[in-house]
């Protein structure tokens, strides 16, 4: 019993007399899934975390996803051994939180094809990437294609199927993990509003009256999206740069494939997939569009869905389409991916944001990486670090 008396004590200390304040206490600002599985794990290691939201948990890029999880590829990048350590952990992750909450996330492990209009030059050069990947690969033809599409009407004769790609439901996703911190006492606060960090005696410092709920050691997370650059802009240097992409899916009313379908418009390079959902329906995504803080679906972005969609399902027209959405997903201005770590010069700073089209599948390790070096010291890739100011 002595090591989990001594862990409450380290982890609490009495303010004055006026009641109990918890040293390793953290406000996490956004509430996507990088900041709730980051305020999930921190409270599973008995940190006192409350999670501020400008608006509801999961409405930005988050709730806005298609929940596609790419199977993994070989690379010695920090950025795709972030990509891979989230997808093979989400199996995992799903089955705890559906054991924990009751709420089933709706991960598969489905598979995918990529659509080619013909063959590379060297096939099997292709196939033994994929093999070194960890991943089942085979060429395919029109008839497994058709099998695999309903109402199949492509050019392309080809396809590339893998067997270690997934899906996940980003709503149910959301769900589960809201109720999973609130079990773990995460208090969640939503609706604040869009909060701006100050800085005082080298600390970062919420303004009033969320301040005041923290106790005087606590530390500040932001995982605030396409927002992370606002909540930190009175800080004075441009740390961390990043900006919204706005991506519009749609889905339809046909039956829905067998697997997940990439596949690109000729002529555009623009790629594009279809996504089984449950219920008979088929989700299409995405556009990529810089269009500033527009959060807005646009009758442009269901045009180009429409075509590209037919491409491959001539049915795909707008009488079948039953919903269409946009979110803003935050891309880090630079390249090598996110940005993840400690502010310089501010002791009690630390950011989690710029996943760009990645969030869903890397979110679990952003916020292990983050965690551990928050916890422990632990050692994060230099080519998540912060810009030099």
């Amino acid at each position: 019993m002595l090591p989990a008396v001594v862990s409450v004590n380290l982890n609490m200390v009495d303010n004055q007399g006026s009641g109990t304040v918890f040293m390793n206490d953290v406000a996490i600002l956004g509430g996507g899934v990088v900041g709730l599985f980051t305020a999930r794990r921190l409270a599973r290691e008995g940190w006192r975390v409350t999670l501020f939201e400008a608006r509801q948990l999961g409405a930005g890029a988050s709730g806005s996803a298609v929940g596609v999880l790419p199977a993994p590829r070989l690379s010695q990048s920090a950025f795709s051994r972030l990509s891979r350590e989230g997808g093979d952990s989400y199996g995992a992750i799903a089955a705890e939180l559906l054991e924990e909450t009751g709420i089933d996330t709706g991960y598969r492990s489905c598979g995918c094809i990529h659509l080619r209009h013909e063959l590379p030059s060297d096939p099997e050069r292709e196939l033994t990437f994929w093999k070194n990947s960890g991943v089942e690969a085979s060429w395919r033809g029109r008839d497994r294609i058709e099998e695999l599409i309903p109402g199949y009407g492509g050019e392309e004769a080809f396809g590339l199927e893998l067997d270690r790609e997934a899906i996940i439901d980003p709503a149910s996703l959301l769900a589960a993990l809201r109720s999973s911190c609130l079990r773990l006492g995460v208090d969640l606060v939503e609706e604040t509003g869009r909060l701006e960090l100050s800085e005082d005696s080298g600390r970062a410092v919420l303004p009033e009256p969320w301040s005041s709920r923290l106790g005087p050691r606590s530390r500040v997370v932001v995982t605030a999206g396409s927002w992370t650059s606002h909540a930190v802009e009175p800080l004075g240097s441009r740390r961390v740069d990043v900006g919204p992409v706005r991506g519009q899916a749609i889905e339809l009313e046909l039956p829905p494939p067998g697997c997940v379908v990439h596949f690109a418009l000729a002529g555009s390079g623009n790629a594009y997939y279809l996504v089984p959902k449950p219920g008979g329906r088929t989700w299409v995504g995405s556009t990529v569009e810089e269009t500033g803080y527009d959060e807005s679906t646009t009758p442009h972005g269901l045009a180009e869905l429409l075509v590209a969609a037919r491409t491959i399902l001539p049915a795909a027209t707008e009488e079948v389409v039953s919903r269409q959405w946009a979110g803003l997903r935050p891309k880090a201005m630079r390249l090598g991916g996110p940005f993840i770590g400690r502010w310089p010069g501010i002791e009690n700073l630390w950011i989690a944001a710029g996943n760009f089209k990645t969030g869903i599948i890397q979110a679990p390790a952003t916020a292990r990486i983050l965690c551990d070096a928050m916890i422990g010291g632990g050692e994060i890739d230099e080519s998540f670090a912060l810009l030099g100011g």
